[in-house]
């Protein structure tokens, strides 16, 4: 009679932990996951936004990036309020799906200003942001010290700020009145080079 009690437990228990590891196995080998993309009333110029994806991993789903509201700009996606992509498709979060997940698209009534100079580490450039609409900023390059190599004294020179190939300024703070798009302005330097003369 005891071998037969010990014998119907070791079934039940069996039959139980059988259970429990096929849910486990079930949840970690999910095949694909349902994800929502809410354009929070705005849509693809392009036609490209698909609201509702069948995807195996958070590197399958198709964002676009092309999204429009009203004057706003487009910033990217978020998911739980974090950006995870960016307005170019820049991942700024690597996520690993392990359910079904809602991605929202973030507007803001903002400017991004981005300096960049033509000669790395040839100086110290201030006014790089995000900034409200229609609002004015002032930029401005420092160029690194002198300094001494081989004989040679080397001299940063400043010849001034472009946009898109033109000259705004050769001065080296300017002010600049924001509109509703973006600006990428390029603080051009060169290097002076004088060899040092010893007697």
């Amino acid at each position: 009679m005891k071998k037969l009690v010990t014998l119907i437990l070791a079934i039940l228990c069996f039959s139980s932990c059988t259970k429990v590891n096929n849910k486990n196995e079930s949840s970690e080998t999910q095949s694909s996951f349902t994800i929502f993309l809410d354009a929070d009333g705005g849509y693809s110029e392009s036609n490209s936004y698909v609201k509702i994806q069948e995807v195996k991993s958070f590197e399958d789903i198709q964002f676009p990036l092309d999204m429009k509201k009203g004057i706003s700009a487009f910033r990217g996606w978020a998911l739980n309020g974090g950006i995870v992509i960016d307005q170019h498709g820049v991942v700024l979060r690597n996520i690993k799906l392990t359910q079904h997940e809602v991605f929202k698209a973030i507007y803001r009534d903002t400017v991004i200003v981005n300096l960049n100079t033509n000669l790395e580490g040839s100086c110290k450039l201030v006014g790089s942001g995000e900034y409200s609409y229609n609002t004015s900023i002032t930029i401005s390059c420092t160029v690194n010290p002198s300094f001494i190599e081989n004989k040679i004294w080397h001299n940063y020179i400043f010849d001034g700020f472009y946009q898109n190939d033109e000259l705004l300024t050769t001065e080296n703070e300017y002010t600049i009145q924001l509109g509703t798009s973006d600006l990428t302005i390029i603080a051009k330097c060169h290097i002076e080079e004088i060899p040092l003369v010893t007697y």
